[in-house]
């Protein structure tokens, strides 16, 4: 009986801990709170980027006013759809940003390190504007190419790919 009780016991704490690691390795890139990951550059992924360095890179890669502020910030991984033939084997995601004037949509392309840890900034930015629309229209990519949503007929959008490190 004695050592019915200690198999058992360890094979409990054998099912707990894979249950955690599991969860902690699945949960590792936070697409809920997309600004709370770690976004490191392509050329050095040692140096941790912060939340406002950030948002000023892509204001910069976007040609924006310093001053432009954003909502609607969306991180999410990228189908097989979504991404370009050339990059079907990678893990890459997208953060989404839309300017608080409703104008501007830009999304931002980022791989993520073989374990899901950090995120790399590649460069890809695809930016949308929109004139007489509403809504705007939302950048996103589909095929490893930007694409803008449809809006109306008076809404102008402008398409631009940019890479930058």
């Amino acid at each position: 009986m004695k050592h019915l009780f200690i198999l058992f016991s360890f094979f409990s704490l054998v099912f707990l801990s894979s249950c955690e690691t599991t969860e902690v390795i699945s949960n590792k890139i936070n697409t809920d709170s997309p600004l709370e990951n770690k976004f490191v550059l392509k050329n050095d992924q040692k140096k941790k980027i912060s939340k406002q360095d950030l948002i000023a890179s892509i204001i910069k890669d976007a040609d924006l006013p310093e001053n432009t502020e954003f909502s609607d910030i969306i991180l999410k991984k990228l189908t097989s759809e979504e991404k370009g033939e050339q990059n079907i084997g990678q893990n890459l995601y997208s953060l989404s940003l839309k300017a608080n004037n409703g104008l501007v949509s830009i999304t931002q392309i980022f791989s993520a390190d073989q374990e899901d840890n950090y995120l790399i900034k590649n460069g890809s930015t695809c930016k949308c504007t929109s004139t007489g629309c509403s809504n705007g229209c939302d950048a996103d990519i589909w095929g490893g190419n930007c694409r803008c949503s449809y809006c109306s007929s008076e809404c102008k959008k402008e398409s631009t790919v940019t890479t930058s490190e």
